[in-house]
């Protein structure tokens, strides 16, 4: 054969890749929104005896309140709220004369009492009810002397049929944040995996283009018949 074989090649394997794979995007995790107040609140209820729903005036809401505040332990006037007063039943009325059924509100700030969630405000107000239903005097002393007019205050005998329910749940702790370690791992070794790849292919193609330098060197080296 006249043909020459041809020469070596020049060209060179291109290096590896030294740029890094990205990596997955960081991903945090957090608890569910909190309750974003730590107000909790009782709703209750007290039938006055003798008192004549008609004589209440604006000046006996606020008296009533501070009133109220006087004997509930920890409770300030301005977190009783919602006072109303209204004819109590017929039947009672027709039993035991004039009566009045009083309603409110008690309204607190967790951070700004001793309380610690709603059961504990609703068992104060509770227990303070059942007191005075067995003597309501101090309550009444109370009521009259933030009061302007008296007069139907003299008339209330007692204090009866007292309700308290917790209207408001504990509030729920604040979010906590935490790395999703899991997801971290798996990025790791997806990243691995990556370079991985890319080194195999690289050595690839070095044996390549060294398995064809080779056979054409081989073929150089033989002499023509």
């Amino acid at each position: 054969p006249t043909s020459k074989p041809t020469s070596k090649p020049t060209s060179k394997p291109t290096s590896k890749p030294t740029s890094k794979p990205t990596l997955a995007p960081y991903i945090a995790i957090t608890t569910a929104t909190p309750t974003t107040t730590d107000t909790v609140s009782v709703s209750a209820t007290m039938t006055m005896d003798g008192l004549d729903t008609s004589a209440v005036t604006d000046n006996d809401i606020s008296a009533i309140k501070s009133g109220l505040a006087a004997v509930i332990g920890g409770v300030g006037a301005s977190d009783i709220t919602g006072v109303s007063v209204t004819d109590a039943s017929t039947r009672r009325r027709a039993l035991l004369g004039t009566a009045a059924t009083v309603s409110f509100t008690v309204q607190v700030s967790l951070a700004e009492t001793t309380f610690t969630d709603a059961s504990d405000l609703e068992s104060t107000v509770s227990s303070t009810l059942t007191s005075v239903e067995s003597d309501s005097s101090t309550l009444i002393a109370e009521i009259k002397a933030a009061a302007t007019s008296t007069s139907k205050w003299d008339d209330v005998t007692g204090v009866s049929g007292t309700t308290t329910v917790a209207i408001t749940k504990t509030p729920t702790m604040a979010p906590t944040r935490h790395d999703d370690d899991s997801g971290s791992e798996k990025q790791t070794k997806e990243s691995g995996l990556d370079s991985m790849v890319i080194i195999i292919i690289a050595v690839g193609a070095v044996v390549v283009l060294g398995v064809g330098y080779f056979m054409t060197k081989k073929k150089s080296s033989v002499s023509p018949a």
